[in-house]
């Protein structure tokens, strides 16, 4: 149902250097794989405070989204 799948949403973000990149592109693959909805984000960038700062607009633009799509429901 739409409801249920509002609940599925994901979102992971990676820097192109991450040492945690390799598992994230899997993950990726995977839930393509199973048709699973999700936001998958490589930007260049290591595992660190930088990154992350960067990262954190992205992340509150696509949970404002989200919730406003809860909430209609």
């Amino acid at each position: 149902s739409a409801a249920s799948d509002v609940y599925k949403r994901q979102i992971f973000d990676c820097g192109d250097s991450d040492f945690f990149l390799e598992v994230n592109k899997n993950y990726h693959e995977a839930l393509l794989k199973q048709g699973i909805d999700h936001d998958f984000i490589t930007r260049p960038g290591n595992h660190d405070s930088q990154y992350w700062n960067n990262s954190i607009d992205y992340q509150i633009l696509f949970f404002w989204k989200h919730f406003l799509k809860m909430k209609a429901l």
